[in-house]
């Protein structure tokens, strides 16, 4: 699964990520179920079975996140390594634009 999105520079982003199955049905995860780590991020961002929200877990940008990155594409993906040791990549490589803004926060 592939999922561009955009944020604007500096600002607050609260997104419902929800994992899928392949025949569609909702991933929920486990308490031992851990993100990996495996190189070095820009922003790094961490849902675990504690975030639940709805059909999804809470992922939350917050102005430091951004203020400080040029305004162009990144690329993002999103991994899952289960209890039992698996991976799955549950979205691919996908385009993160920071966006410009002409008003700020006073």
């Amino acid at each position: 699964m592939f999922v561009d999105f955009e944020i604007v520079r500096g600002t607050n982003m609260d997104i419902e990520y929800i994992i899928y199955y392949e025949d569609g049905s909702i991933y929920n995860l486990r308490e031992d179920d851990v993100n990996s780590d495996n190189s070095k991020y820009i922003i790094k961002k961490i849902a675990t079975s504690k975030d639940k929200i709805n059909e999804g877990y809470g992922i939350y940008f917050v102005p430091s996140d951004t203020l400080n990155l040029e305004h162009k594409n990144y690329f993002y993906d999103v991994g899952i390594q289960t209890s039992d040791g698996k991976y799955y990549m549950t979205t691919e490589c996908s385009i993160f634009k920071v966006r410009r803004a002409i008003t700020s926060k006073e």
